[in-house]
């Protein structure tokens, strides 16, 4: 028999009595302006089902790491480290940089492109040009057309594909996936060729990309963290230091799952379900539709789940989608992400650090399921607990924006 119980155990429960515990799957669809649909299962499990750990192929949190799987860097010496690894000083993308940001004296940046992810981001940006000692044009004026001391900054995101680019200095904020954007390729390689236009680009991923389909355009291109952001920290944190998280094993649900609804992150979410299915010999889940309403509405979303996976949206090759652990991390969910491409640096890091818990698509269901079998064990739990606040810890120390031009720049 299934019933409804709590995610607490009772002291009575014996071999033979069935309970479950409640899976919610919360499925959010969003836009630019802020428009979400969830879609929410329920899935009940066999309490005295669970899968072997040899069928899921990933970290798991039931063992301490080792020291030298220990963490042993910030996020911002992280993010300085992956600079100067693929813009070390004296190489033409370096000294192409190093150039911009010496000659002009104010950047310009349009409000009119601080929307939806932005709004975050956008700040820790203009606060990178500001602690290097570059003034900022409000967003009421508009800047001296053709000075050749003011930076336009903008993002790729909001190209048309017919910009041109001339003689004023330009910061070109690259956020999209470079192998699915053709136009943005385009304005890259215009960028290139303008002796004060400098492309910032967050992604190894990207940046191989452009060297593989662009040649030399790389000399344009330095990685900084500017898809770190942390848009609904102000709800989360809302005048206190810290904000008060459940333990793993009293949240009400196993899994928020926040995306664009694409075929593939569909087929994900099918692929789980089926899963889940077969762990409970067939327990039906019951499906709901609701509206999000709010940012506040994710931020509860994702404080009362157990496990949040963060899957591509069309391809397995991508770049990692950093802007969504920055509106998970501080609720203290566990990331279940899906392999990113940028594995030669920033996997290693957020697996040690970070606590991302990375699978590719196909054992992503599984790993799942295993996590959320573990939890339910107390020794597995107790491990992550501890895990999971070192982590978040290490999050909210972030990066201090101000310094990260200076450092680069002025050791």
């Amino acid at each position: 028999m299934i019933r409804t119980t709590n995610t607490r155990r009772s002291n009575g429960d014996f071999l033979g009595v069935y309970c479950a515990i409640l899976c919610t799957v919360i499925l959010l669809t969003f836009g630019n302006l802020g428009v979400n649909l969830g879609v929410y299962s329920r899935l009940w499990i066999n309490d005295k089902l669970y899968m072997s750990t040899s069928q899921a192929k990933a970290n798991t949190w039931g063992n301490s790491p080792s020291a030298e799987e220990k963490c042993h860097t910030s996020l911002h010496d992280a993010a300085l480290s992956l600079a100067r690894l693929y813009s070390p000083p004296g190489s033409p993308s370096f000294e192409k940089t190093r150039l911009l940001l010496h000659h002009v004296d104010h950047f310009y940046h349009s409000k009119s492109q601080k929307k939806g992810i932005f709004v975050d981001s956008s700040t820790k940006i203009e606060n990178m040009l500001k602690g290097f000692g570059i003034t900022q044009i409000s967003n009421s004026s508009s800047p001296v057309r053709h000075s050749n001391t003011t930076a336009l900054v903008y993002y790729s995101a909001f190209l048309s594909g017919k910009e041109q680019i001339d003689d004023q200095p330009r910061i070109v904020i690259q956020t999209e996936q470079l192998n699915a954007q053709k136009k943005i390729r385009k304005h890259v390689q215009k960028c290139h060729k303008s002796p004060l236009c400098v492309v910032w680009d967050w992604s190894e991923f990207n940046w191989n990309c452009a060297q593989k389909h662009l040649g030399n355009a790389t000399d344009s291109i330095m990685l900084l963290p500017t898809m770190f952001q942390g848009r609904l920290d102000r709800i989360y944190f809302r005048n206190i230091d810290k904000p008060t998280t459940l333990p793993l094993t009293e949240r009400p649900a196993d899994i928020a799952f926040f995306g664009l609804i694409t075929g593939r992150r569909s087929r994900f979410k099918q692929e789980f379900i089926e899963l889940y299915n077969q762990t409970t010999q067939g327990a039906l889940p019951v499906l709901r539709v609701e509206r999000l309403k709010s940012e506040k509405e994710l931020v509860k979303a994702y404080s009362n789940a157990k496990i949040c996976p963060i899957v591509h949206s069309y391809h397995y090759e991508a770049a990692g989608e950093f802007h969504r652990l920055g509106d998970l991390r501080p609720s203290g969910c566990i990331p279940a992400m899906e392999t990113i491409s940028d594995d030669v640096f920033w996997t290693h890091i957020l697996s040690q650090c970070g606590g991302v818990i990375f699978a590719n698509y196909t054992d992503l269901p599984r790993v799942l399921v295993q996590q959320l079998m573990d939890l339910r064990q107390p020794n597995h739990a107790a491990v992550a607990e501890t895990r999971q606040e070192a982590a978040m810890q290490w999050w909210k120390e972030g990066i201090h924006w101000d310094k990260v031009l200076r450092q680069l720049f002025n050791p």
